[in-house]
């Protein structure tokens, strides 16, 4: 089972209206799975094949808080879409998507705005094993990630976690491995998952965030905290797991690099009934 992510990809625009302009703020949590025998060993490799490969969406969750600040000359908005791509000859079933009950409450200059998140998830087959994947954003915010994380953790634990099937999440946690309790990291550890960078790596920083916002062109990496994460329970092991978009060769011509954070790309295997091995 081959599985890519890039999380927490941020993009911004402007449009004009009549009498103000306004600036449209999203992020994106993109997640792929392909249960095909691996081709090529390279993180970057894979990846770009990948990212190629004919493909659907499984299921999408929009969550869009309009006109965060809709007076005077300036109105802005944030958009979050979490979304599971599937090759188009790979087959899924029970589509899945939810909002987090627990989210962000700021005060703005129209009042309380509330800001949350979601889950998506997929039962997929690879080999006669099925299983369920999940990728998630929890909310934070500012550079100190203060947030709800641990209680929508809680959500996603008794929500789309709640099944016998062996389960991959992949998601943006906004929670560094050692935070203090309550942690939502740790809180999926203690449900039984695996940190699959961690079994594949030890103790390698896998560093995926943040590179220098909001203009991501900052000449030297500047991740320096792990947040994003794969993680299995049931009959779930890695083959190998690597970041990608984390060197300066994946910076663009103009010196741009491809998000704030650096991706994950796992290959995992499924152990079946029989004890062999699937990819």
């Amino acid at each position: 089972m081959e599985l890519g992510g890039i999380h927490a990809a941020s993009r911004s625009g402007s449009r004009s209206g009549q009498r103000r302009s306004r600036t449209d703020v999203g992020i994106g949590c993109y997640c792929y799975f392909f249960a095909q025998p691996v081709l090529n060993r390279r993180a970057t490799s894979r990846l770009k094949r990948c990212s190629l490969a004919p493909c659907s969406a499984c299921t999408v969750h929009s969550n869009s808080q309009e006109e965060l600040l809709p007076t005077g000359l300036l109105g802005v908005s944030l958009t979050e879409q979490l979304v599971i791509l599937a090759r188009s000859d790979q087959s899924f079933f029970n589509a899945q998507q939810a909002a987090y009950a627990n989210a962000i409450t700021l005060q703005t200059l129209r009042g309380p705005v509330t800001i949350s998140s979601g889950w998506v998830s997929v039962d997929a087959s690879a080999h006669e094993q099925t299983f369920r994947f999940i990728t998630t954003h929890l909310s934070s915010i500012g550079p100190q990630l203060l947030g709800v994380q641990p209680q929508q953790m809680q959500e996603l634990l008794a929500g789309p976690v709640a099944t016998t099937l062996p389960v991959v999440i992949a998601g943006d946690f906004n929670t560094p491995p050692a935070s203090p309790a309550p942690s939502a990291y740790a809180d999926a550890l203690s449900a039984g998952f695996t940190d699959e960078w961690v079994a594949a790596n030890g103790a390698k920083p896998g560093f995926t965030a943040f590179q220098v916002l909001p203009t991501i062109n900052n000449t030297v990496s500047n991740l320096s905290v792990r947040i994003d994460y794969i993680l299995g329970r049931g009959r779930i092991s890695p083959k190998d797991v690597d970041l990608v978009g984390e060197t300066p060769s994946a910076r663009t011509p103009s010196g741009l690099w491809p998000s704030d954070h650096a991706g994950l790309v796992a290959t995992l295997k499924i152990r079946g009934d029989s004890d062999r091995d699937d990819d």
